[in-house]
C-alpha cells in the first residue's frame, strides 16, 4: 500500500490483467479540487491583501491637501511669551504685576463709594 497526498490509500496489484487493475482513484474530480483549494485561497487572500494596501495607501485626490500635509489649524501657535531668561528680570515682572494689580484694588475700591 502507498499513501498519496490526500490521505486516500491506492493499492497496486501486480499480479493478474494490468489493465483491470490500474491505479486509479474513484473520485478524480474531488481530488482536482482539493488540489485547487489551496492556490486558490491563497491568491484571494492575495487580492484582498492587495486592496487593503490600496485603500490605505492611496493617493490623494486633492493636491491642497499635498500642500498642507503638515500644517494643522486646530493647534495653536505657540507665543513669544515664555518663561523669562533670567530669575531677576522674572522677579522684577512678579512684582510690577502685584503693584499694578494693587492699584487697580485700590481704584475699584475708590469707585465703590
Amino acid at each position: 500500500m502507498k499513501e498519496n497526498e490526500n490521505k486516500k490509500s491506492v493499492v497496486r496489484v501486480t499480479e493478474g490483467n494490468p489493465n483491470e487493475t490500474a491505479d486509479v482513484l474513484q473520485n478524480g474530480t474531488e481530488n482536482k479540487t482539493e488540489k485547487l483549494k489551496k492556490p486558490l485561497i491563497f491568491g484571494l487572500m492575495a487580492i484582498v491583501f492587495v486592496g487593503c494596501m490600496y485603500l490605505i495607501f492611496k493617493p490623494s485626490e486633492d493636491k491642497n491637501e499635498i500642500e498642507n500635509i503638515g500644517l494643522n489649524d486646530a493647534v495653536p501657535q505657540a507665543t513669544e511669551a515664555g518663561l523669562p531668561d533670567n530669575k531677576g528680570k522674572a522677579y522684577e515682572l512678579e512684582m510690577l504685576e502685584q503693584k499694578d494689580q494693587e492699584k487697580r484694588n485700590a481704584l475699584a475700591t475708590l469707585s465703590d463709594y
